[in-house]
Parts: C-alpha cells; structure tokens; sequence
C-alpha cells in the first residue's frame, strides 16, 4: 500500500498541467501593414545627476485619453523603468509629416522647470516594440549617434558673462554672471526601421529620432485654437523647415548622412523655440526605412557600442549598496545575538570556575530550548518512505517546479 500511494505521488507530480506565460519583449511581434505601433515613453534621465524624473512630471503632452502605465517585463522592473504610453500616432510603414501633438501654454513655473533639465542634462528615453530610439543629434558640425542615453530635452547657447550689481550693505559690488539662452527641441523626426518577412508581417528592428527645434508659425499670422470645436487647421509655414543651428547645419550634408538617413539639403535654418512663457507646439514627422536587420539581430547595434555608456564611477548607487549591505548586516547580526545571548550567558557561566553552577541552572544547562530543538531534525530521514520523499519533496521537486 505505501509502495503504491508513493507511485501514484510520483505519477501526479509528473503529469501535472504545465503554466506557459509570455514575457514583452522576449518572442517577436508582426505588424501588419498600416498596424497602429505604440510609442512608450520612459522615464527622464540625466546625464549628470542620478536622479530620474517621472516623465510627464515635466508639462510635455499628454495622451487625450490620459496617462496609463505599461505592463513592464522582469528586467524593466527591477531596473526602476516607469513605461507610459503617449499620444503620438505610428502606423507600420506609414510616413507622415508635420504631424501635430498639442499645443501647450507654459507659464513661468514651466520655464524654470524646463530650463532645469536642460541644465541638468535630462534626456527623453521612448521605446517602441521593446526597443530603446537612438537618437541622431549634432554637436559642433558633427552627426553623432547615440545608443545609450536617449535624445536631450533642450540644449543651451552661451551668451557671454553679464555684469549684475550687488549690494552687501556696505556698497555696491559687481559680479559676473555666464547666462545662456534654453532652446527646446518640440519637433521630431522619428524615424523607424523594419524587416518584412511577407505581405502582412513587419518587425521592428531599428528605432531613432532625430531631435529639432522649431519656433512654429503660422501663415498669415493666425493663430490655432486645439479646444475650439471646428476642424480648421490654419497651414504651418515652418512645417517644410528644420531648425538647425547655423554652425552645425553644414554637418546634415555629408556623404554617411545622406547614405543613411537620405539628403537634408532642403532643410532650411529657422529660428529655433526659445524656453519662454506662452504657447509651444509640438509636431512630428514619421518615417519607415527598410531593413535586411532580422529581429534577432536587432540589438547587435546597442550591445557593440561599448563606448557607448560614459566610463565614470556612479558613487551614489555605490554608496547607497553600500548602505543597504551594512544595515542588513546590522540587523541580521542583532537577531543572532539576541537569539543566542542566553546560550552565550551560559556557555560563559559554565567556564567560570570561580562561581559553581547550582542544580537549578544545571538542569537549564542540559536542557535543549530554542533554535537548539531542530538542530538534530535537519537531516533526519522521514518515517514513512524516506528515500522518495526525500527526492521528492528536496532537490527534485525544486528542479521539477522550476525547470
């Protein structure tokens, strides 16, 4: 009888149903054509401090039908990623320009914050199929791409020192004072990579954006109100434009540029959008590539850039595993001494030849309480079909639950 409930344990555990589950971004995804592809933004980080920001803590557009998070896989959530969606509008292998977001009204609280990123060196990290953008930016007559650290929010002009008066009580001192001028990059040029395998199945295998920033007009003067009711889009007269600085628009002509991305020689230098109170638009192009990339090979391009990731020493996670490895070892050692104080007290006593023990406490001596009592039980064999349930309930059945 025991021999044959062991068997027919042994026979449950082996047909028992097997759970399947599916984690983002681990098996491939086909797009049909003219499919909607989400765009998912990250959370801000920044070049200089450690600290990351939530990203709508900053007042970009929001999605019309508000912000939701996610669903985020292991890696992304123990890494600390916060994944919204937004409301850009992507469609396999469907180009589209100047494409409108929203138009936001910023007041000087707005300014101060942005002005703050840019400082600080905040940058946008968005993710489309699981795939982080690249972003295409140029910096002194340069085209750089990077694969690590998403596209910056703004960036900052130098204007010189300025000479500001102080007084100190006493007098009136000068000081010199650097200011520079914040631009911020409210147009962008997203531009996808994908790989057909057949008529109505598309990947995605390549991601960048190419940041611009443009100080929108349009014709005639007039001006555009998102809330009103009718449909009347007055025409953007800065739409066939790209903001370029003027030292660095020369760069957008070279020969890997054009092979890579196509001729910007069209594009023309406008007056770039100016961190300042009152109404900004943001606007979008969209543009699909084809690519003999496979799926599977789609990362080889973030991994193989190991310059990518700036070589400096992160002291404050440093310090800060430093900190939690030290309180936990702390608060372990505590437990142990408070749970073995009283042994030790005796193990001490026992050694005092001074003092002789009295039968009481020898008779707590001899007597096992505590962590003491399954010290003997740890590897005892159990009375009723040792070896099997040894196996089954120990090592094998751990490798049978995870494997």
């Amino acid at each position: 009888t025991t021999k044959m409930r062991a068997g027919l344990i042994v026979v449950s555990l082996l047909i028992s149903p097997g759970v399947a589950w599916y984690l983002p971004g681990v098996a491939p995804h086909d797009f049909t054509r003219g499919e909607k592809v989400d765009l998912k933004v990250n959370k801000l980080t920044s070049t200089k401090t450690q600290i990351p920001y939530d990203y709508y803590s900053l007042p970009f557009c929001k999605p019309p039908n508000g912000v939701t998070m996610a669903a985020e896989n292991l890696g992304e959530f123990l890494s600390g990623d916060r994944i919204d969606n937004s409301g850009y509008q992507i469609f396999m292998r469907d180009d589209s320009t100047c494409n409108i977001l929203c138009q936001q009204v910023y007041g000087k609280n707005d300014v101060e914050a942005f002005k703050s990123a840019i400082d600080e060196g905040y940058h946008h990290n968005w993710i489309i199929d699981n795939l982080p953008a690249a972003s295409i930016v140029s910096a002194n007559g340069v085209v750089e791409t990077s694969y690590s650290k998403g596209f910056p929010v703004g960036y900052k002009v130098p204007r010189g020192p300025t000479v500001s008066s102080i007084s100190d009580g006493g007098g009136v001192m000068s000081a010199i004072e650097a200011t520079a001028d914040h631009y911020l990059f409210n147009h962008v040029e997203i531009i996808v990579k994908y790989h057909e395998l057949g008529p109505d199945a598309n990947r995605v295998v390549g991601f960048f954006v190419e940041p611009r920033s443009v100080r929108h007009l349009f014709a005639n003067g007039e001006h555009w109100n998102p809330k009103s009711n009718d449909d009347y889009m007055p025409y953007l007269t800065t739409c066939e434009k790209y903001a370029v600085d003027p030292i660095d628009a020369a760069a957008y002509d070279n020969a890997e540029w054009n092979q890579l991305y196509g001729s910007s020689s069209s594009s023309t230098t406008v007056e770039p959008q100016k961190v300042e109170s009152g109404t900004v638009l943001f606007t979008y192009d969209v543009t699909w590539r084809p690519s003999n990339v496979h799926w599977a090979s789609r990362w080889d391009i973030y991994l193989s850039m190991g310059d990518a990731v700036p070589a400096k020493v992160h002291w404050f996670s440093i310090v800060n595993s430093l900190l939690i490895v030290v309180f936990l070892s702390a608060l372990v050692l505590m437990i142990l001494i408070r749970a073995v104080y009283g042994d030790i007290s005796r193990y001490n006593l026992r050694n005092d030849d001074i003092t002789p023990l009295s039968e009481e406490q020898k008779a707590i001596d001899r007597e096992e309480s505590g962590w003491k009592l399954v010290h003997g039980n740890v590897f005892s064999p159990p009375s009723q079909s040792p070896l099997l349930f040894c196996i089954a309930v120990g090592t094998g059945q751990q490798l049978l639950s995870s494997a």
